[in-house]
């Protein structure tokens, strides 16, 4: 995945809340941002929730942009059904990342913005270097919701989005093993954490890297 532009102001976009810069704003999240950021300049960070990934198998067969436009709908089309002939595909690094278009249509009507990152994609080039050569389980944890990738040698080999509650923490072992089982994935006991929320010391024989900034609660705007 390349790096995405930067901007003068990140604002993070959650179903329940917009985190902007230091503050966390309550209110309808589309609105306070439409009413906040304006005219600033900035870049909107979209919460997994707005966000659908699938990886992509190698294919010396998908040479242009298009092709893999076109394979990546096709697999997330088959995998969701007719609701992502809605969304707009973007592909990094054999990564299909999908949003809904009316989303990034209104996003892309309010003056000053630079760019949409999905947080997935934003917090993992934050932390690239660390991973470089790597296998690892690369965990994104924000409010209901768990974004887990299996990084080898730098080649992606499967990402899933899981609903998570409070107690997401004491069952990350156990979810790692099934989405390793699930997806035939090959060994790996390391997990790399960006979280909102405390992770624990080590997830079953899991070992646990935190790279989350300290001001946990600003996890999404602070790459």
């Amino acid at each position: 995945m390349s790096p995405w532009p930067r901007a003068e102001l990140r604002a993070g976009l959650c179903p329940d809340r917009l985190i902007l810069g230091g503050e966390i704003v309550a209110g309808e999240p589309l609105a306070e941002l439409k009413k906040r950021a304006a005219g600033r300049g900035f870049t909107v960070v979209l919460s997994n929730h707005y966000v659908r990934y699938a990886v992509l198998p190698a294919s010396k067969a998908l040479r242009s942009k298009a092709d893999w436009q076109a394979y990546a709908r096709h697999v997330l089309e088959a995998t969701y059904g007719p609701a992502a002939g809605r969304w707009e595909i973007r592909v990094n690094d054999r990564v299909a990342a999908a949003v809904d278009a009316a989303l990034l249509q209104e996003l892309r009507a309010i003056p000053g913005l630079r760019s949409v990152q999905p947080y997935f994609m934003a917090a993992f080039n934050a932390r690239r270097k660390q991973l470089r050569g790597k296998s690892a389980w690369f965990v994104v944890q924000e409010r209901g919701r768990l974004t887990l990738a299996l990084l080898q040698k730098e080649s992606w080999q499967v990402i899933r989005t899981r609903q998570a509650g409070s107690g997401w923490a004491g069952s990350l072992a156990d979810l790692l093993e099934r989405e390793s089982a699930a997806a035939d994935a090959p060994d790996c006991t390391q997990a790399v954490l960006c979280a909102e929320d405390e992770p624990p010391a080590r997830a079953g024989r899991y070992e646990i890297v935190d790279l989350t900034p300290v001001a946990r609660a600003h996890a999404m705007v602070l790459q």
